[in-house]
Formats: structure tokens, C-alpha cells, sequence
């Protein structure tokens, strides 16, 4: 575990903000120091909250998860606000995620997993267009979808290259999608 130091004023004591191991968050989890209560996710060694779902967002996501678990149920894995495991500190809870039938079940879907993950954002965008893009990026999500729900576009972003992706679009009038691990089937969003 290492702190991270933010600058203060000059009179003050810098703020020290505690940086948590994958293993020790998993570890928080299993005691029940941390709960489904508690709503929280682990990005980049950081314990952050997640604010609570307005209705807009939790009808969004139930309707894209339907629409991708229809699609793909015989040949994917749909899951929906579940914990991914990202090897460099991050214990992320996507909306969506589309990962390997053959994946195992006794481990989180690691970034060789899984065929796409989906955001669907509104009060979310900027952490999930800076902070998640970039962790998804680094740690080898192969795509990533951000649904914006306040510019009404589909974001999609490909071909992870540091902490970035080296190809971004933006799809709108709700024109459906496809992903690259299954070019043929398209996503009503």
C-alpha cells in the first residue's frame, strides 16, 4: 500500500489519500469491512464511490443489458454493474460487460476476457470519458462504449495504446453498433 500526497495551501499539511493492492480491496471485500452497501469500485488503487443511479441511468443500462444478453446469450457472457478485475489496481463495476463464454468461474474477468464493456453515462461522463477510459486503455480493454445519455450519442472507443484508444467515433440517432468480436450482430443502444 503506498499514500498519495495532494498539494494544500502553503500553511497547511499535504492531504494524504491511502492506495490499495487489488488483493487488499478483495481482501476488504471477503472480511465485510467493505458491502454492496457501501457502493464503491476500485480504480487506479483509489476507493471511489459511486453515486447512486437516477432513473434515467437504471433504465438505460436494464435496456442495453437486455438487448446484449438477447443477443449473444449462446455465445458471450452478459453481466451487468459486476466487478472486472484489471491488473494494475482497479476492481471497476462496469454496466455492462461482454466477456468469453469460456472464462473461468472461479476468478473476475480479467482485460484477455473480455470483448467489450460499456458505460452508460449521464452524471458519470467525465469519469468515465477520463479516469475509466484511461484505466481501461492501460490495462488492455480491447473496446469500450460509453453511452451518453445527455448528448444522446454512442462513444466508442478501440485499439487500446497506452492510456488511450488509437481509434475513437461517435455514433448518433441511436444508429445501432456493432462490436469487434461480433462484426455480424448489432447493438440497439
Amino acid at each position: 500500500m503506498t499514500a498519495m500526497v495532494e498539494k494544500t495551501k502553503s500553511s497547511e499539511a499535504p492531504l494524504e489519500f491511502m492506495r490499495f493492492s487489488g488483493e487488499r480491496y478483495d481482501e476488504m471485500w471477503k472480511s465485510g469491512f467493505i458491502t454492496s452497501d457501501d457502493r464503491v469500485e476500485l480504480l487506479d488503487g483509489q476507493i471511489v464511490r459511486k453515486p447512486e443511479m437516477n432513473p434515467r441511468h437504471l433504465y438505460g443500462v436494464k435496456d442495453i443489458y437486455d438487448r446484449v444478453f438477447q443477443l449473444f446469450q449462446n455465445r458471450a457472457v452478459t453481466i451487468c454493474q459486476s466487478t472486472i478485475q484489471l491488473p494494475q489496481d482497479g476492481r471497476p463495476d462496469p454496466d455492462i460487460t461482454l466477456f468469453k463464454l469460456e472464462t473461468p468461474r472461479n476468478r473476475l474477468p480479467l482485460p484477455t476476457d473480455i470483448y467489450l464493456v460499456i458505460e452508460v453515462s449521464d452524471s458519470t461522463l467525465i469519469r468515465d470519458r477520463e479516469t475509466k477510459l484511461e484505466l481501461y486503455a492501460r490495462d488492455g480493454i480491447v473496446e469500450y462504449w460509453i453511452v451518453n445519455l445527455e448528448q444522446h450519442q454512442l462513444e466508442v472507443y478501440r485499439d487500446p495504446d497506452g492510456t488511450r484508444y488509437a481509434s475513437s467515433f461517435t455514433v448518433k440517432n441511436a444508429k445501432p453498433m456493432a462490436c469487434l468480436a461480433f462484426p455480424d450482430d448489432l447493438i440497439e443502444w
